[in-house]
């Protein structure tokens, strides 16, 4: 249990209050982060993610399998899809394991998706993820639009249309858009959920190398999963999942150049005695 110094409304701008709060992880964040860290490190070593950019593939799916396999995938999911029904704090965990290897999954995008139907979507929505959580298919969520912040209100409308809704709208930058089966979008009536095959989508770049797409929608069928709260709360769950894989990210290329650093020899000796004797 750690404290920390916060300010509260209501409280003059002369004082402060301290507050207790817990930054450890429990019991089950730990065993969950373990897992992960064991599985990934078997199925991310350097000589895999190589053989898989030489393949060329999309996404590593023996990879996505192993990890559905070790039940990585259903933490997070809720129990009518098979999943443990976990949260937001177990979702940061996994990813942070997925970037500390820069996994190349779509771990953040299809978990982020599956997440936000979890909590707003309705009892067939979240039974229509046990794919998800066997490692069969592949989820993604389309935020950005052309020229806006991600921030920003969506532009992408829905109209109702018999029992169902029709989007129109234009998403850019939607990893994995091209593989994924179903596609969360965010309109300005609420959050939806339409079919990959439903879409017209053309391949974008990406400095990473992920694959990702412009989605053009045009009265596309989709299936509501929410109102605007929900739009609030897959945004919010986005950024978390953003903050928690680039954390790994910058975790990961820490401890390589550490060991680096350890191990390297320059003029018969490592670079840390090195440094050390020039200190």
């Amino acid at each position: 249990m750690k404290s920390v110094l916060v300010r509260h409304f209501g409280v003059p701008s002369n004082r402060s209050v301290e507050v207790l709060v817990d930054f450890d992880l429990d019991a089950t964040q730990r065993d969950l982060q373990g897992l992960a860290a064991d599985v990934l490190g078997k199925e991310a070593r350097q000589d895999r993610i190589e053989e898989h950019e030489r393949g060329g593939g999309p996404y590593a799916q023996g990879m996505w399998a192993a990890m559905a396999r070790a039940g990585l995938l259903g933490a997070c999911l809720p129990v009518e899809a098979g999943g443990a029904g976990l949260g937001p704090v177990e979702l940061a965990v996994l990813l942070r394991e997925t970037g500390a290897r820069v996994a190349p999954v779509p771990a953040l995008h299809a978990l982020t998706a599956a997440l936000a139907v979890a909590r707003y979507g309705s009892r067939r929505q979240r039974e229509a993820l046990a794919p998800l959580a066997a490692g069969e298919t592949v989820l993604t969520v389309a935020l950005r639009e052309p020229g806006a912040a991600l921030a920003a209100a969506p532009g992408t409308t829905a109209r109702p249309d018999g029992g169902g809704w029709l989007l129109d709208g234009r998403k850019t930058m939607v990893s994995y858009a091209a593989q994924a089966s179903r596609i969360l979008v965010p309109a300005r009536e609420g959050l939806f959920l339409v079919d990959g095959a439903a879409v017209t989508t053309r391949p974008e770049h990406t400095s990473t190398g992920e694959p990702a797409a412009t989605v053009t929608l045009e009265a596309t069928p989709a299936e509501r999963v929410g109102g605007p709260e929900a739009v609030a709360g897959l945004r919010s769950l986005a950024l978390a999942g953003i903050a928690a894989t680039v954390s790994g990210v910058l975790a990961g290329a820490l401890g390589l150049t550490t060991e680096h650093l350890r191990t390297r020899r320059q003029f018969g000796a490592t670079s840390c005695a090195s440094t050390s004797r020039r200190a």
